[in-house]
């Protein structure tokens, strides 16, 4: 066995020599040692009183990756687990000692027990997978030794079963905790503490990756998390077999996708699925966008290429801040990334997802001059795409409204250049707009230098997007009455009508008018529904 430290000293000296002068060299490094407070958490000791005397217990995956390479503990803390024994009985123990948490499965290759609960804003959620050692602890013709080479041997065997090397190291639960942290074995049985010091994703087996393909997404994402580079060999492999992630299960993909947005520089992990064809056979309306050139005269790229580039844009936007914060008032900002999609994903994922789907209509809309292609890309994201990347209701909503609404903002803006902006077109810009207000912005301005890279006209839209803000603090916060001044009851006694469809109508005339501000008293609801002949 090799101590870590002699192994890290020769691996980074390896490291510092030129590519063309490196010397190979073979290390049975399978089995490693490090200390175990290296990847101690608080939470450890409690969920030692959960464990029975009986469970073996081994951390193991993204926890151990990361506390290698000391990444900073964030706002989601997420552990795996391996047991011996059965980890529902597990969670509920530790949900009692805790006394909160949600517990739940989900769907894998082998009984999976999950808590999720919080401290503070921080998100804890720790899995725990069951692996079966029955048969070698009640086998009478071994003895201790033999059993714990068995389980050993099993262990390595479950590390191998595993998506990516990095992935796929253990240490011992006991050696971790904060009183009882000592000196111990790295389980790596596929030399993932190496391709870690390389900065390289690598699958442990080709098969492994073909048995669960959603694990190609996984491999491009933690590429992208770790700025490491994937090995040659994968990439042509999954270029050759992109089609086997269509029959994945659509919440796993799904996922894994809002995880690629949800982490800095997604556009290019989503330009590398392009390439290798992963995403196209997820979602087939992009080999359609790849197919539409330039689409106007103002558009310096290919259809695809913008959609990229107002990913990237909209990232630099959102890194940077100072543009976004001298365009926005803070009243607006203060909840962006703060609104909940499938309990682990911000708004932000689901903006930048919309920032490369913003333009999917004009596949639908070529052959009409790109007519309306807003409305067809919002009515094909809600009955189509959402369906393929299983979003839920709130999901689709907030995607597709904006996808409908990203050409408001420049819309009104040419409309006041020709002089013919009126308090109506603003008045219902803020009321279908109010609740998407920053990322509209965020998307347009993102659009815009997607569409030409023209930083004069991006600092006209700045200034008119200030315009706008000015105008619903002065002018249409105090006067515009958005809630029904009158409700279909009181409708129908007005009028002495019965329920028909005709309520609704005039109950729709009423709000409008009340949005165009021309009745701001219920009074003058009254008289304005008194008024009305169908």
């Amino acid at each position: 066995m090799l101590g870590i430290e002699k192994l890290l000293e020769k691996l980074i000296q390896r490291q510092k020599t030129p590519k063309s002068e490196r010397e190979e060299f073979d290390l049975d490094i399978k089995t490693k040692y490090v200390h175990g407070l290296l990847f101690y958490n608080t939470y450890f000791d409690h969920l030692s009183k959960a464990l029975g005397k009986n469970t073996v217990c081994l951390i193991v995956g993204g926890w151990i990756r990361d506390r290698l390479l000391n990444r900073p503990v964030k706002k989601s803390v997420d552990v795996d687990f391996i047991v011996t024994t059965d980890p529902f009985n597990i969670v509920k123990k530790f949900r009692e000692i805790l006394g909160r948490g949600d517990i739940f499965s989900f769907e894998k290759e082998k009984d999976v027990a999950t808590i999720i609960f919080y401290e503070g804003e921080t998100r804890y959620r720790f899995d725990f997978s069951y692996l079966d050692v029955s048969d070698i602890m009640e086998n009478p013709q071994l003895d201790f030794y033999d059993k714990e080479k068995a389980i050993i041997d099993r262990i390595e065997q479950d590390l191998l079963q595993r998506d990516f090397t990095i992935n796929a190291m253990a240490v011992v639960f006991d050696d971790a905790l904060g009183m009882g942290a000592s000196q111990t074995v790295l389980f790596d049985p596929s030399n993932g503490l190496e391709d870690l010091q390389s900065g390289l994703i690598r699958p442990v087996s080709l098969k492994n990756i073909q048995e669960d393909p959603v694990r190609i997404l996984r491999g491009y994402r933690i590429a992208q998390q770790l700025d490491f580079d994937i090995d040659k060999e994968f990439q042509k492999w999954v270029k050759e077999n992109s089609h086997l992630i269509k029959n994945s299960p659509k919440e796993r993909l799904r996922d894994e996708i809002l995880k690629i947005f949800e982490n800095e520089d997604s556009f290019q992990t989503i330009e590398k699925l392009i390439k290798t064809g992963v995403f196209q056979n997820i979602v087939p309306e992009i080999e359609d966008m790849a197919q539409i050139g330039r689409t106007g005269n103002y558009h310096k790229f290919p259809l695809l290429q913008h959609s990229v580039k107002t990913v990237y844009y909209m990232e630099e936007f959102l890194k940077k801040k100072e543009f976004i914060k001298s365009s926005i008032d803070k009243s607006f900002l203060e909840n962006l990334g703060k609104r909940k999609f499938f309990s682990d994903f911000s708004d932000i994922s689901l903006l930048k997802l919309t920032a490369f789907f913003h333009d999917i209509g004009k596949i639908k809309t070529a052959e009409n001059n790109f007519k309306e292609h807003e409305k067809k890309g919002a009515t094909l994201f809600k009955y189509s795409i959402s369906k393929n990347l299983s979003f839920s209701k709130k999901a689709t909503e907030f995607v597709s409204h904006l996808i409908e609404h990203h050409l408001d903002v420049i819309r009104l803006y040419l409309l006041r250049k020709e002089g013919s902006l009126t308090e109506e077109n603003l008045n219902f810009f803020w009321y279908e707009n109010k609740n998407f207000a920053p990322h509209l912005f965020i998307l347009t301005f993102a659009d815009v230098m997607g569409t030409s890279e023209d930083e004069q006209f991006l600092d006209e839209i700045k200034l008119f997007v200030i315009y706008l803000q000015e105008y619903y603090f002065d002018v249409y916060s105090k006067e515009i009455v958005e809630e029904p001044l009158l409700t279909g009851k009181e409708i129908m006694e007005i009028l002495n009508l019965q329920p028909s469809p005709e309520v609704g109508k005039i109950k729709d005339m009423l709000l409008k008018a009340q949005i165009e501000g021309k009745i701001k008293t219920r009074q003058q609801a009254v008289d304005f529904v008194k008024s009305i002949t169908l």
